[in-house]
């Protein structure tokens, strides 16, 4: 088999000093004209400009060496010369590049999947958090657990989503409770500046207060103080108003109670059925004083008509009233009869 791998050592013309073939040794002491031109023309103008290279001729790779045998006389020296077979040369060359590529596609699949990994473990609870902020901007409150064991700045991030998808749950149910009626209940605040937290507070013991002084009001006890917060506080002000209508109609009522019915009271609308209710009691006992006045001086002239067939009061005065004018004729007529008598024996 050939060798596809040499060794030559010329002098500077380019003559063998070694060489696999003997024939071509010592050119001038044996007469020939072997010479590495022979095997390479154009080869000894590559060695002028650099003292040792690596190039491509003929298909072979070469590398050459400039050897001063003797270090005093620089113009004296050999070249050292090896070449090899291109394809020998960049096989291992071709190998390499092969292994190469092949590394480097593992540690890009490698690099993607790991990455991908990493990626995913933080883009999904992300991808989490953002369902349940997504959910909480449209209304609705989504308790899924996100799994996320690393104590950093995601894992912050879960808990203070938590606890805010916890606070308006709380908040939430509490407004469910005052909607019920349940003003008993409070909320624990997430903090001394929990804006939201003090406001639902805040509301909660402002109707319990309202609630509490309904409670009152219901009981026939007026003399209470209503704290109007501001002037848009309109269930303060509807209360405080209430009150003075019905410490109003109380006042009229006591006054009818103590016999006093000519009040001037003035109905607040069509709608108010209460005062309605008091004008028409005070102008149904006007009519009943001027009947009984009437009565008490014998006109029988006005007889009262009861409202209903429930009127006690009207049918029991027509009643009278007609009782009366029955015996007031009957006296009249005996009266009569008795003066013409007397008349008569006179």
């Amino acid at each position: 088999m050939e060798k596809k791998f040499r060794y030559y050592l010329v002098n500077k013309d380019g003559d063998f000093f070694y060489n696999q073939d003997k024939s071509t040794l010592w050119a001038k002491q044996f007469n020939h004209n072997a010479n590495i031109k022979d095997y390479y023309p154009n080869i000894m103008s590559k060695f002028k400009t650099k003292d040792n290279d690596t190039f491509e001729l003929d298909n072979k790779l070469i590398s050459f060496k400039k050897v001063h045998p003797y270090s005093d006389n620089q113009s004296n020296y050999w070249y050292l010369i090896s070449e090899i077979n291109t394809d020998i040369a960049f096989e291992k060359l071709e190998e390499f590049k092969n292994i190469f590529i092949l590394t480097t596609l593992f540690i890009i699949i490698f690099v993607y999947f790991l990455s991908s990994y990493f990626i995913h473990k933080f883009t999904h609870p992300l991808e989490q958090l953002s369902k349940k902020l997504n959910a909480l901007s449209r209304g609705e409150i989504n308790k899924d657990l996100i799994t996320y064991n690393a104590q950093d700045e995601i894992q912050t991030l879960i808990n203070s989503t938590n606890i805010l998808i916890n606070a308006i749950e709380n908040t939430t149910k509490q407004a469910n409770t005052i909607a019920d009626g349940d003003f008993s209940k409070e909320i624990k605040l997430l903090g001394e500046n929990d804006q939201l937290g003090i406001a639902i507070t805040k509301m909660t013991q402002r109707l319990r207060e309202v609630a509490n002084l309904s409670f009152q009001v219901s009981k026939g006890d007026y003399n209470i103080n209503i704290n109007i917060n501001n002037s848009n506080d309109i269930l303060g002000i509807a209360l405080n108003n209430m009150i003075d209508y019905l410490k109003d109609i109380t006042s009229v009522s006591e006054a009818i109670a103590r016999g006093d019915i000519n009040n001037n009271y003035k109905i607040k609308d069509e709608k108010d059925r209460l005062g309605i209710s008091i004008v028409n009691m005070s102008n149904y006992l006007n009519e009943i004083l001027i009947q009984a006045n009437k009565l008490a001086n014998d006109d029988f002239s006005y007889k009262p008509t009861p409202k209903s067939n429930n009127d006690q009061l009207g049918i029991s005065l027509l009643s009278m009233a007609n009782k009366l004018e029955n015996n007031s004729i009957k006296n009249s007529n005996e009266n009569w009869f008795n003066e013409g008598i007397n008349i008569f024996s006179d």
